[in-house]
């Protein structure tokens, strides 16, 4: 069973928002790093690279299984506030495999330009592990990405197939207009 922090009703029914903390209502709490640090500030997550990396990643891996062909719907906004990334990008990926599942790849991205990610992607054949999902800025090389900061807000993701059956999953815009805007942070 899961909380109302974690879910939404649909015409009295539950539906599990497997990220357990998109809305940053508890700090940093169940998000991770790559080649950054976090913050977190009025529910708006800030990354920001250490310059160890072209790319910084805010990471969060769910309890989810990546089984593979199943179908996750997720969405969120992020921004860089500069202009000098080369892309912001979110995406799925199995925590200990699998090939990368992209939901925004939105290159030269404009600085403090809110940029809406909302799709749904199949676990690939070789995912492993459960769902990992990544909010990342990509600079031209390390120095570049030192001390830039990428914000995040309302991130959400839902196990389309156990919730819907395989075969029935519904679409990135049924999502949007009636899964999105009821959820219960």
């Amino acid at each position: 069973m899961f909380t109302p922090a974690k879910g939404l009703i649909l015409m009295g029914r539950w539906y599990k928002n497997i990220i357990g903390n998109g809305n940053f209502a508890n700090g940093t709490a169940g998000w991770g790093v790559s080649a950054s640090g976090i913050s977190v500030a009025d529910n708006v997550l800030s990354n920001t690279g250490i310059g160890s990396s072209i790319e910084a990643i805010a990471q969060t891996t769910t309890t989810t299984p990546a089984t593979v062909g199943d179908k996750i719907y997720i969405k969120g906004r992020a921004r860089v506030t500069n202009a000098d990334a080369i892309s912001i990008r979110a995406r799925i990926v199995g925590s200990t495999g699998g090939t990368v599942q992209y939901a925004l790849n939105q290159a030269n991205p404009v600085q403090n330009q809110w940029y809406p990610f909302s799709a749904v992607l199949t676990n690939p054949a070789n995912a492993t592990g459960f769902i990992k999902v990544q909010v990342m800025h990509v600079y031209a090389d390390n120095a570049t990405q030192s001390g830039k900061v990428m914000e995040v807000m309302e991130v959400m993701a839902f196990e389309l197939t156990t919730e819907f059956g395989a075969g029935n999953e519904p679409d990135a815009p049924w999502c949007e207009a009636n899964m999105a805007p009821f959820i219960i942070w």
